[in-house]
């Protein structure tokens, strides 16, 4: 997933930031198309992607373990 974080009018206001929502996949072209998306005037202030985590069998193993019967 990756979260796009745009000024609508192209700076800072009091509208804040827009957040918008794209998969993990998405070329520049589809990002630039979402941001032109939210307005006219837009502006991309940041992209944040998703980190992906590698983790070994031994390590879901004893995540698992760990909470086992925990329902929280």
């Amino acid at each position: 997933m990756i979260t796009l974080e745009v000024w609508a009018r192209g700076y800072a206001d009091q509208t804040g930031l827009t957040r918008v929502k794209l998969p993990a996949h998405s070329t520049e072209a589809e990002i630039q198309a979402a941001v032109r998306g939210v307005g006219m005037f837009a502006t991309l202030a940041g992209v944040r992607r998703a980190q992906q985590v590698q983790l070994t069998p031994a390590q879901i193993a004893a995540h698992q373990h760990a909470y086992r019967g925990d329902n929280t």
